[in-house]
């Protein structure tokens, strides 16, 4: 991207020979970190599954899943149907819960996320949980993927869109740091947020299907709003798998 983005500013910022400037190597570079923790974006978006024994209090998220960033949702389901299983930040709260369940062992209850000290070269998580599990427990978790950190010779795997917004950040920010007084930084920046922000609420949506019509021949359809009838039929919406 640094040789295209190169036709893009002033000639005068080419080093001798035309080679790419490092300081353009290095913006390219940041940018595809900034795009990606732009925002939560739902491809980033990962389920997973907390499992808990009677062995301890405590699940190592990081050591099981490599890519964890943060934990999306604050109820856990249990997946044999045993209940649900909190997840707070309030910590006097749950250290009252492990007050209240002191020498004594359940269903967990109320879990936090808190620092994985047995990590040593990287920063860990784990989810310890009170009451002490009596038993085998599996919850459902939503989280989100840590962004990753990119080199020269990577390829992002991302949404084929994602590229425009890297491409738009990298412009931008290439010429407010190599031609800052000519001022076209800022329209490059405005389309860039723009883009970021149609990406966001069109782009990163799920994606469906078109929804199929049922023909009505009964007149059922009577019980229904006229929001929810198509000259067809009713439209029932149905998630495409």
């Amino acid at each position: 991207m640094g040789t295209a983005l190169m036709g893009e500013l002033p000639s005068s910022c080419r080093e001798s020979g035309g080679a790419t400037p490092t300081r353009l190597v290095n913006i390219v570079l940041q940018s595809m970190g900034d795009v990606e923790e732009a925002y939560d974006w739902r491809w980033r978006r990962a389920t997973g599954t907390v499992a808990l024994t009677s062995a301890g209090d405590t699940f190592r998220l990081t050591n099981t899943y490599q890519d964890f960033g943060k934990i999306l949702n604050t109820i856990l389901i249990e997946t044999d149907g045993y209940g649900e299983l909190e997840v707070t930040n309030d910590v006097e709260r749950f250290r009252a819960a492990q007050r209240e369940w002191h020498d004594s062992s359940g269903q967990p209850e109320l879990a936090i996320l808190e620092r994985d000290t047995t990590f040593t070269t990287v920063f860990g998580y784990q989810l310890r949980v009170s009451p002490t599990p009596d038993g085998s427990y599996n919850y459902s978790v939503d989280y989100l993927k840590v962004p990753a950190v990119y080199g020269l010779t990577d390829t992002p795997l991302w949404p084929p869109w994602m590229f425009r917004l890297w491409w738009l950040d990298a412009k931008w920010q290439a010429l407010y740091a190599f031609d800052r007084k000519s001022g076209d930084w800022q329209a490059a920046k405005a389309l860039y947020e723009a883009e970021i922000k149609r990406a966001r609420e069109q782009l990163d949506e799920p994606e469906q299907s078109q929804l199929p019509r049922i023909h009505d021949g009964y007149g059922d359809a009577a019980a229904f709003t006229s929001s929810v009838i198509g000259l067809e039929g009713i439209s029932f919406p149905v998630r495409r798998t």
